[in-house]
């Protein structure tokens, strides 16, 4: 090794050993151990203490580069109040017109659920890699149908509303938002499903099998009765999330409580706001307990 080579390898080494000394001056290193013998052993520091000094510099780094300002955060937030007062003080003569949007939007959570549930199990069945791994062309088009579900995943679901909207007239919101949350699920839906089909065991699906029935009937008869209970339960919880999904397409157009949601907030009507998002709260708590108590029974 030339001198330069050690030069630096010196410079790295004495740099560490600073590093070092400067943990043993700020943090104290733990107590010496005595054990039977009279030995001391001096027990090393927890790696929480580094973890912590990394992620406090890691921290540190990232506001500096976000330009994140703490005490502007403060200053401004106190601003917040008097929009937060008129919210808290609903209009609550404008029921009459949230009611019905309120329904529109539960119509489009239940309808896109619906369709992208019934929609989803057969495709979990065509694309369980365990399912039809003795398949000649199996493989390729499993491979074909996941890639596509990922992509279906990679969008989010106001950017598939926003396209949809692009082929339907002025007015089609309800319709436009109904497809993009069927689309939405079926893609969720599919990929929790096909991967809990891929951990069950096949044997007595094997079984069925081999007397010579056809995979879709042995599928129905040795693995729907395991799956039913998680898909009912997926579905669901899947429903849970649309439904607050679909409060949110209306600020693309797509139907719902949202597009009211978005004039009353942009035209500084905060009564009315108040009063939207007093309905959409107590709509999204009574499904998700409502949902959370259908999913215990099916457990």
């Amino acid at each position: 090794m030339d001198d330069s080579k050690k030069t630096f390898y010196q410079k790295v080494k004495e740099a560490f050993k600073t590093v070092i000394s400067f943990f043993d001056r700020i943090i104290p290193k733990p107590k010496k151990i005595s054990i039977g013998n009279g030995t001391e052993v001096q027990p090393p520091r927890s790696a929480s203490i580094y973890i912590s000094i990394i992620l406090i510099i890691i921290i540190y780094y990232f506001t500096q580069v976000t330009k994140f300002d703490l005490e502007q955060l403060f200053t401004k937030f106190f601003n917040f109040w008097p929009f937060i007062s008129r919210i808290l003080h609903p209009e609550w003569s404008y029921y009459p017109i949230v009611l019905p949007k309120i329904l529109e939007t539960l119509r489009m959570a239940i309808l896109g659920t619906f369709i992208g549930s019934v929609l989803s199990l057969p495709t979990a069945y065509f694309i369980s890699s365990n399912i039809h791994k003795n398949s000649r062309f199996g493989v390729f088009f499993i491979n074909i149908g996941k890639a596509y579900l990922s992509l279906l995943r990679t969008l989010p679901l106001l950017v598939y509303a926003k396209m949809i909207l692009l082929l339907f007239a002025a007015g089609s919101g309800p319709i436009v938002g109904t497809i993009s949350l069927s689309i939405f699920t079926f893609s969720i839906l599919t990929k929790m499903l096909y991967e809990y089909i891929e951990t069950i065991d096949l044997g007595a699906f094997e079984a069925i099998e081999s007397t010579g029935v056809s995979k879709a009937k042995a599928f129905t008869t040795a693995i729907m009765p395991d799956i039913l209970s998680v898909y009912y339960s997926y579905s669901l919880y899947s429903f849970d999330i649309n439904v607050r999904h679909s409060t949110v397409l209306g600020y693309v157009g797509a139907g719902g409580i949202g597009v009211i949601l978005k004039a009353k907030l942009q035209g500084d009507q905060y009564e009315e706001a108040g009063l939207i998002l007093l309905a959409i709260f107590i709509t999204v708590l009574t499904i998700e307990v409502v949902s959370k108590a259908i999913r215990r029974r099916l457990a």
